[in-house]
């Protein structure tokens, strides 16, 4: 069986991963003086999957017909142990599929500087080779563009950003 993956993301307001509570999902983000912090949320299925997945978290300006403006959002590292799968604090999920992967992750944005209101993209770039993982930790963000492909593209959430 060949690895199938299923990533979702959003935007929110506050997320709290122990309750599995999400806040406040949005699609536009409203600036005052300066960008407030917000939550990107991913959820995460697997079914037949290695042992790792190394995403990457870009947000690009969208300008059609010119070079995109990218921020790096971060990154997240999940690792499978075993035959059963895991949740990122070590549970393990009773079910009766083998080598699967399911799980919510929130990462909290904060003092990102966005250039101007318009539309932007939240895009997911995902990567399950561990040479090819080995080599991105060791590539400054500007190297990294050349492997962020749409073949490696496993999420993107559309918003728009406003000033007040």
């Amino acid at each position: 069986m060949s690895e199938k993956w299923n990533v979702n993301v959003i935007l929110c307001e506050s997320c709290d991963e122990d309750a599995g509570n999400i806040q406040n999902i949005f699609n536009t983000i409203v600036i005052k003086e300066k960008t407030p912090p917000f939550y990107v949320v991913t959820f995460i299925n697997g079914i037949g999957v290695g042992e790792q997945l190394e995403l990457y978290y870009c947000i690009d300006k969208v300008e059609h017909g010119h070079r995109n403006i990218r921020a790096y959002a971060g990154k997240t590292k999940l690792e499978r142990i075993g035959e059963a799968a895991h949740y990122s604090d070590g549970s393990i999920k009773e079910g009766t599929v083998e080598r699967c992967c399911i799980d919510m992750l929130s990462n909290k944005i904060s003092e990102i500087n966005f250039p101007e209101c318009g539309a932007y993209e939240l895009k997911v770039y995902g990567f399950t080779d561990k040479e090819e993982i080995s080599r991105l930790d060791q590539m400054q963000n500007k190297e990294k563009d050349k492997m962020f492909t749409n073949e490696k593209l496993f999420a993107t959430y559309p918003f728009k950003v406003t000033k007040m």
